[in-house]
């Protein structure tokens, strides 16, 4: 993150589930000044989450236009997931 937090424009992080009881699992999708920067998943205590600002509808619009933009999760197929392990 201190490589690339020079270029960052903003974070966005969504939470889609619980990881352990008290914590998130978020998705993170930092956006740079020059355009979409990928994304990640990472662990967010409850407490932290609910201090973190509200994003606007419009900051939400443009959220989703990156996600839709971004290539699809792939999963990997049964011989990668065993090695994965």
């Amino acid at each position: 993150m201190t490589n690339n937090a020079e270029g960052l424009d903003r974070i966005y992080m969504t939470a889609f589930g619980m990881e352990a009881e008290g914590a998130f699992r978020c998705i993170i999708t930092p956006v740079r000044r020059n355009g979409f920067a990928g994304v990640f998943t990472l662990d967010v205590s409850v407490d932290v989450f609910r201090r973190l600002t509200t994003i606007s509808v419009q900051q939400s619009v443009e959220l989703l236009h990156w996600f839709l933009a971004s290539p699809p999760v792939i999963p990997l197929d049964p011989h990668q997931q065993e090695r994965a392990r």
